[in-house]
Formats: structure tokens, sequence, C-alpha cells
């Protein structure tokens, strides 16, 4: 179509819409299409596609902050859509909505676009190529203006399932006609005058401020008494040191006192001890028992049928320093002679001399399974020892 047909079709239209001739266009912020189902963005392309055998949608926002300051809705008196059909493949039917949700023009697609919300107009015809739609759109606009966040600009959608039509989008080169919103504003009355301001009643009297009292004269300063002279003494002699006295006599030797924890037996290699199913308290090694003081191998020790922590004192009279050490056992069938395992506990006593015996006391850490077998061995001196166990 000749471009001066165009221009008078467009001017036709025109008088059709009185009112914007005094109206103002508010910027074009953001348009695209979508095809439903494809993640596809065309924020780029230079048209707007409705219609068709992808039944495509157009999305266009704009920007309602250019309209004067303080605008409400009140202020719209009417608001105008207008789109320039590029190229009509279908006439057909569109449906103009707003858009339901937020959308970007270089985001949006046929997945994630909003979908239409309140109709704005319903069944507009598209017949012929190179002419402008005109659509009444004042309700959104009020509405936009109420709540401004809800501003998700306007979604087209094909109506009958047969138009196929290309709108001017804002990259177009060639027509260069993108979308645009008219919107007409009603005058304001003037703003009456302001009320005269009401007479400042009169401020009272302020009260005299009362007299200061005279201040009272100080009294003089008494004079300093006169210091007496230091006396003049002299220090005497220091007296000669006496002589020591004799040193007195040394007292009797007290008498040696029995020893303690020995028995008649030699002095033993080892330090035996058997407890079978012992389940409490602690078990003694007794040194006036005949057949603990023989050197045999130490035996197994059963604890208590409860997983318990073994805890063992050594009261040591071995000739040197000794380590006393309980360890996991394992028995050869049918032998009582056992092997050590790994360490339970271990304590070391100091070496005896005279008079009580040296100790030492140890808890192992953790407890040991139910009847685990133990094993008691030591290294050290030579002698014989009282050993406590006890099941904690």
């Amino acid at each position: 179509m000749p471009a001066n047909r165009i221009t008078r079709l467009f001017l036709g239209g025109l008088a059709l819409i009185p009112m914007a001739a005094f109206a103002q266009s508010v910027p074009l912020a953001q348009d695209s299409y979508v095809v439903p189902g494809t993640s596809a963005n065309f924020g780029r392309q230079q048209f707007l596609a409705v219609g068709g055998s992808n039944a495509n949608q157009a999305l266009v926002q704009f920007d309602l902050s250019t309209l004067p300051s303080g605008t409400t809705a009140a202020n719209i008196s009417k608001a105008t859509l207008v789109l320039f059909s590029k190229t009509v493949t279908a006439a057909g039917t569109v449906n103009i909505s707003r858009a339901s949700g937020s959308w970007t023009e270089l985001g949006v697609n046929g997945n994630n676009a909003p979908s239409a919300g309140t109709a704005v107009a319903s069944g507009v015809s598209v017949v012929t190529s190179g002419w402008y739609l005109y659509v009444e759109a004042t309700s959104a606009v009020q509405a936009w203006l109420t709540s401004p966040t809800s501003n998700n600009g306007f979604i087209i959608t094909a109506n009958d399932g047969v138009v196929n039509v290309l709108f001017d989008s804002k990259e177009s080169a060639t027509t260069s006609h993108p979308a645009q919103l008219l919107i007409t504003l009603s005058s304001s009355g003037s703003t009456g005058a302001t009320g005269s301001t009401g007479v400042s009643g009169s401020t009272g009297t302020t009260g005299s401020t009362g007299a200061t009292g005279a201040t009272g004269a100080t009294g003089s300063t008494g004079a300093t008494g006169v210091t007496g002279a230091t006396g003049v003494g002299t220090q005497g002699n220091t007296g000669p040191a006496g002589s020591p006295g004799a040193a007195g006599p040394t007292g009797p030797t007290g008498t040696t006192g029995a020893a303690g924890g020995q028995t008649s037996a030699a002095n033993p290699s080892g330090i035996p001890f058997t407890i079978v199913g012992h389940n409490s308290g602690a078990a003694n090694w007794d040194p006036s028992d005949s057949n603990q003081n023989a050197s045999i191998v130490p035996t197994v020790m059963s604890l208590s049928t409860t997983a318990c922590k073994p805890a063992m004192t050594i009261y040591s009279f071995m000739s040197a320093s000794t380590t006393f050490t309980l360890n996991s056992a394992s028995f050869a069938s049918g032998s009582l002679t056992g092997s050590a395992g790994s360490t339970i506990l271990s304590c070391t006593a100091s070496g005896y001399s005279s008079g009580s015996p040296t100790s030492c006391t140890v808890t192992a850490g953790s407890n040991v399974a139910a009847a685990t077998p133990m094993y008691l061995t030591f290294s050290g001196g030579t002698g014989s020892a009282f050993v406590a166990f006890s099941c904690q």
C-alpha cells in the first residue's frame, strides 16, 4: 500500500477518536511476542506476531511515570491503545487483556509468559495490512495508577483461531509504527483560597525575678603555728654478740617397727591372682594364703556379666619400681596359662624400702565387654604385692 494511503487512513482513524488529538502519549517501555510451549525469545524482532498456526501472543507495556506528578485514576478522562497492523496474513479477531504477571522483553518466552488477566477488549477485528487498531483502555490505566505494581502491560491473543497478524514493534526499521498509549487527562479545578489565620492569643506577662541574696563574708584564715625544733641525740653503741650455747645430748634411737605385708614365703617372681565369677566390690590378693605365695603364672580374671570399666590398686613390696599391666587375654584350650593381648590399664609403683608399701591406682578409660578375660603382668623389681580389683 502506498505511503500516502496509509497516512490518509491514519488521519481518518483519528477523526473517529477526537479526544486523542488532546492526548498525551506515554513511552513504550518494552514489547515482545511468544510462541506458547517454546523457550525462544523474540524481544528483538521488528514485529509482534499474534495468532497463526502457533497461536502466537504479543506483549506491550508502557511507562506511566511520565504523567504529571500527582496524577490519579480520577484524572484519567480517556486512554487508548494504538496498534499498527504491519502484515495481515489471515483476517480475524483478537482479544486485548491486562497481563497477569511480570515479564521482561529479553527474558519472556512461551514457557514463562504471563497469562491473560482482566479483559480490556474482546473480538477486535483485524482486516487489512497497514491499518491502525484503536482500543479503549481507560479502565486498565486507571487500575494501574491506583496500584502501580499491577502494571504488567497488555497481552494480545487470537480470539477466533483464524487471525494471523504482525503488528509493528519498537524495533521496526521499515514502517516504524510501534504501539502507543494515548492518555487524555481531565482538567482539575482551581485550588480554593487559603483561609485566614486566626488571631493568636496575647502572651501573659512574665513574673519578676526575685532578688539574689547577698553572699556572706569569708572568714579570715588563722595563722600557721611555728614548727618546733628537731631534737639532737647520740645513738648508742651495738653490744657484743653472746657466745654459742653448748649442744644438747643425742636422744635414744627408737625401736624398729614390724615389716608390713611380707609373708614367710620367699619373694615370688610373679604376682599370681585368680578371680572367677567376681561380680562386684574389690577382689584382693591375700599374702597369708599359702596357695598364692608360690611362684605361679598369673591366670584368668573374669569380670561381671555386665560391661564395666576395670580398676585396680597396687600395694607393692617390690624391691624396685615395678609396672603392673592388665591386658586382654587369650587361652589355649584346656590351659590356664594365658598370653597377653592389648593393654587395658597400667600403673607403676615405686620401689619399696621399709614401712608402708608403695602404691598406684588406675581405672580404665572405657568399658570392656562382659566376661572379658584379662591377664595381669608386671615388670621391674622382685618381692610381693597386694592387688585390689574392682568393676566400675
